[in-house]
């Protein structure tokens, strides 16, 4: 198996990289000013979010987008934090981009969790 998968609706889950952070920014943004689903009113300026993502990766947490076209429409991070009682914790996220909502809807399956 290969490190992304793909349905027949073109929807690929695969690792995130360098290439899918400015999409990444702008899916995070527009959920962000939903107010609903995180806490930030809007997405880190883009500089910062390029060194999250580049950091995430190069500890190796877990950290995925959902695209379709070469845009993000979901993605889902594993932030791992050490501390004194627990050797790790972890902190896991799925959010999507609004119209992968709406398409799961008209397809008749559920958003995804």
């Amino acid at each position: 198996m290969d490190a992304a998968s793909s349905d027949k609706s073109g929807i690929r889950i695969e690792p995130i990289a360098a290439v899918h952070i400015d999409s990444f920014h702008h899916a995070l943004d527009v959920v962000a000013r939903e107010k609903k689903y995180l806490s930030m009113l809007e997405a880190t300026p883009l500089p910062q979010m390029r060194e999250f993502v580049m950091d995430m990766i190069a500890k190796g947490n877990p950290q995925f987008v959902a695209t379709a076209e070469n845009q993000v429409l979901g993605w889902c991070d594993i932030s791992r934090h050490f501390s004194r009682p627990t050797p790790i914790a972890e902190n896991s996220e799925w959010e999507s981009f609004p119209p992968i909502g709406a398409r799961a809807s008209d397809e008749g399956s559920s958003r995804p969790h």
